[in-house]
């Protein structure tokens, strides 16, 4: 219990591509973007610990063609959230239509998470090594339970985040020139997050 609980601590503190895209969210559009940002994330967590528990994240990890169709579109989805971003005038209140802004920080977030079959692998190699055979538990209850307990964690460290990130955004809303430099960072980002997840190693 102690290992898991140094590891997990350690993969808290330890930015990764949900941990930058919750601060970007928090940067640009402030707290509350990043708090449902980390929501979603923290949600579509979920998703792959329930592919962890029942030994169906383990197709991703047999099947290179699965794993490239799922990052394939997990990368098109964040270049394509990028590119918005950049084109969108700084005083626009929406992306357009149905990509309100407002109205998707957290229903974006889950789908970038749930597009990541690396936090998939992740799980599925992190929480069975703490399992027990023959335990009081069946092990995929057993990893529900360690999942849930790491993906509250993670999320606790993105909230940190976020609150930090908000007192950047709150500087920035004061000049309309910042405003929109950090505008057009942000879509940079994204697009490079989605570059770095394409062209990372099985």
């Amino acid at each position: 219990m102690i290992t898991f609980l140094m590891m997990t601590f350690v993969f808290a503190v330890t930015p990764g591509p949900a941990m930058v895209y919750t601060a970007n969210q928090a940067i640009t559009e402030g707290r509350s973007a990043g708090l449902r940002a980390a929501l979603g994330i923290h949600l579509a967590s979920y998703f792959h610990i329930i592919l962890a528990s029942t030994g169906l994240a383990l197709l991703l990890q047999n099947s290179p063609e699965l794993f490239f169709g799922m990052k394939a579109l997990g990368c098109a989805y964040l270049v394509g959230l990028g590119l918005i971003t950049l084109i969108r005038r700084p005083d626009e209140q929406a992306y357009s239509g149905a990509l309100d802004v407002r109205r998707n920080w957290l229903s974006n977030a889950f789908m970038v998470e749930v597009l990541n079959p690396k936090s998939a692998l992740f799980f599925l190699s992190f929480l069975p090594q703490f399992t027990e055979v023959g335990g009081r538990f069946s092990v995929p209850f057993q990893i529900l339970i360690y999942g849930t307990f790491a993906n509250t964690v993670f999320s606790l460290s993105e909230v940190s985040v976020v609150l930090f990130a908000e007192r950047l955004y709150l500087k920035i809303q004061r000049s309309p020139s910042m405003s929109t430099m950090v505008q057009r960072i942000s879509g940079t980002i994204l697009i490079l997050l989605g570059s770095h997840l394409a062209f990372a190693p099985f």
